[in-house]
Parts: C-alpha cells; sequence; structure tokens
C-alpha cells in the first residue's frame, strides 16, 4: 500500500476511506461523509487547490434515469458559511465530482457503478464565488 500524500483538513475524514481518482485534471480525492435529513447525501472533496463537503440530492425519474444535483459545498461537513467554488476552479471541480458519479455507485463509492446506474444527469446549481 502506498502511503497517502494528500492531507484531508478535517479530523473527522478518514485518510483510509479516502477513493484517489485522476480524471484528466490531476489527482483527487472523495468520500462519502454522511448525510441527514436537509442533506441527502455529504461527500468530501479534495485536490491540491480545494477541500470541501459537497451537498447532493439524487433521484429516479421513470423509467429507471439517476439524476444527481450537487446544490451545495462547505469548509465544514455542517453549518458555517458555505464555500463559493472559486469561478477559476469551478469547471474542474464539476468535471472530477461528475467523473465520480459517471464511474462510482452513489451511495457505495468503495464500487464501481453498473451500466443502468450511471446517472442521465448530474446538475450542479451551487454558488461561484
Amino acid at each position: 500500500m502506498t502511503a497517502l500524500h494528500f492531507v484531508p483538513f478535517g479530523p473527522e475524514i478518514d485518510p483510509v476511506k479516502l477513493i484517489k481518482f485522476d480524471a484528466g485534471h490531476g489527482n483527487f480525492y472523495v468520500c462519502g461523509a454522511g448525510g441527514m435529513r436537509e442533506v441527502e447525501s455529504i461527500f468530501f472533496y479534495g485536490d491540491d487547490h480545494d477541500q470541501m463537503y459537497t451537498y447532493t440530492e439524487s433521484g429516479t425519474v421513470p423509467p429507471h434515469d439517476i439524476e444527481i444535483t450537487v446544490f451545495g459545498a462547505n469548509k465544514r461537513r455542517l453549518g458555517g458559511k458555505p464555500f463559493a467554488i472559486p469561478k477559476d476552479r469551478k469547471s474542474v471541480i464539476e468535471e472530477n465530482l461528475a467523473h465520480v458519479f459517471n464511474t462510482r455507485r452513489y451511495y457505495f463509492l468503495n464500487q464501481h457503478v453498473l451500466a443502468d446506474e450511471i446517472p442521465s444527469q448530474i446538475e450542479f446549481t451551487w454558488k461561484v464565488a
């Protein structure tokens, strides 16, 4: 096992649970960070420039289309001031997250997505700085 050179900023993120990706913009790391009534799923995202928690929700549109919406980001898992995505980083972060959702199962990121689970739509509605 190789050493992880990326250090997440939050003590609640176990580096062992981080999944390393490379989608063409360099390495980045993602792991599930739970959820709650107000937020269906929270994912930690980190790369050499930014680290944040992303807030997402998913839905199924008949017959079996899966849609995912990323609607917010924060430096803290819950609460605090929302993280505004820097304009110059927006497309990179969105492409990276789309790569994750197109290649990994939404609720089980450690598993590769099945053919019928690839989202038909991934929408980003978060704010840009």
